[in-house]
């Protein structure tokens, strides 16, 4: 039997907070930090995930130049299940100074274990305002 999950009329909801496998960050062009939660569900066999995750500033129009960087905090970076459904939060923290409004960056978080690799793909995007996207 499939349960319908509704949202409350009265709450808004960070974007940021949802609990998609996949990441879509604004900074703001001046610099900052945005940090988003995360829960995974162990589908498979007991083990050790460790993260690595990179982002590559996209050159170009919007390019910010060569000194541009985008830093990726995992934490925990890694997490240890021991039976299948078993559950852990961690959150992705992302970094950067200050860049061109309109510049993007692309990559990925992978857990690796002795036997999986799963991957998260992570869109950047600078924006000139400091604003978080809400859901109503």
């Amino acid at each position: 039997m499939r349960v319908e999950d509704q949202c409350l009329a009265n709450r808004t909801y960070d974007v940021a907070a949802l609990n998609y496998p996949s990441f879509a960050v604004q900074l703001p062009a001046g610099g900052g930090t945005a940090t988003h939660p995360r829960t995974a569900t162990n589908v498979g066999r007991p083990g050790t995930y460790r993260a690595a995750a990179n982002v590559t500033v996209a050159a170009g129009r919007h390019g910010p130049g060569p000194a541009a960087a985008i830093t990726v905090k995992v934490e925990p970076a890694e997490m240890r299940f021991s039976q299948a459904g078993e559950k852990q939060s961690y959150s992705v923290s992302f970094t950067s100074g200050a860049m061109t409004a309109g510049t993007v960056g692309f990559g990925r978080l992978v857990w690796t274990s002795d036997m999986y690799v799963v991957s998260s793909p992570i869109i950047i995007i600078k924006t000139r305002k400091s604003r978080r996207e809400k859901l109503i």
